[in-house]
C-alpha cells in the first residue's frame, strides 16, 4: 500500500499538482487512506467506495490470505469460476458490466499475464500486511464513504460474516470527518451497479 501511496505521490510530483482530493475502490480506498497518512499535506478530501481496510483480520486471517492468494491459484482460475467471481461483485450484474469477464478471460492469453498474476497475489498481501484500521482516527480529511448495502466482499464471508454496513460503521466512526452512505440494491462495485447514485453523492462532496 505505501509502494502505490508513493506512486500517486511521485505522479503529483511530476504533473506539478500540489493538492488532491483521491477517490479508490476497494483496495484503491486503503491506497487512498496510506497516502493520507503518508503524505497529508498532499490529500484534500477522500472518497473511499467498499474500500478495503475498515475490517481487520487476526494473525491467523492474515495468514490464510497468504495462503490462499497463490499466482497458480490466480493463472488456474477456470472460466466458470472467472464469471462466477465477477457475478458475486454485484447485486445484480447488468448485461453492460460483461466486457469485465470477457477482458479477464481474454489476458489469460497474453504474454505477461503470469506477471499479472504475481502482481494479484502481491496486492492481496500488501492489503494484510499494511492494516490502516487503527490509523483510522489519524486521518483528518473530509471523507466520503459509499458500500453498496449488499457487499458480498466485505465482510469476507469465509472468516467474518455478518452485515457490510457492520464493518462500513465501524471503519467510518473512528475517523474523525466521515460521512457514511450505504446504498441499497448494490454490491462490491457499487459505483458501476449504481453509477448515478454514487455520482450524485460525490457530485455534491466535491461542491461542499
Amino acid at each position: 500500500m505505501s509502494f502505490y501511496a508513493e506512486c500517486v505521490k511521485l505522479f503529483c510530483e511530476k504533473t506539478a499538482i500540489s493538492k488532491v482530493h483521491i477517490a479508490g475502490h476497494s483496495m484503491g480506498g486503503q491506497i487512498a487512506m496510506v497516502t493520507a497518512l503518508k503524505y497529508p499535506e498532499l490529500v484534500d478530501k477522500l472518497i473511499l467506495i467498499a474500500p478495503a481496510g475498515f475490517e481487520t483480520f487476526n494473525k491467523g486471517q492474515r495468514q490464510w490470505f497468504r495462503d490462499v492468494m497463490t499466482v497458480d491459484g490466480v493463472r488456474l482460475t477456470t472460466v466458470e469460476q472467472i464469471r462466477l467471481n465477477y457475478a458475486y461483485n454485484f447485486y445484480d450484474m447488468p448485461d453492460d458490466a460483461q466486457f469485465m469477464v470477457d477482458d479477464r478471460i481474454a489476458i489469460r492469453s497474453a504474454k505477461e499475464f503470469t506477471d499479472y498474476c504475481f502482481n494479484i497475489t502481491q496486492s492481496v498481501k500488501g492489503m494484510v500486511d499494511e492494516p490502516v484500521f487503527e490509523f483510522l482516527p489519524m486521518i483528518k480529511n473530509k471523507t466520503l464513504c459509499i458500500f453498496g448495502a449488499n457487499d458480498n466482499l466485505i465482510p469476507n464471508r469465509y472468516l467474518n460474516g455478518g452485515k457490510t454496513e457492520k464493518f462500513a460503521r465501524k471503519g467510518a466512526e473512528r475517523m474523525p470527518d466521515c460521512r457514511l452512505e450505504m446504498i441499497p440494491k448494490a454490491g462490491h462495485f457499487v459505483m458501476f451497479e449504481k453509477a448515478d447514485a454514487c455520482n450524485q453523492l460525490i457530485r455534491e462532496f466535491l461542491g461542499k
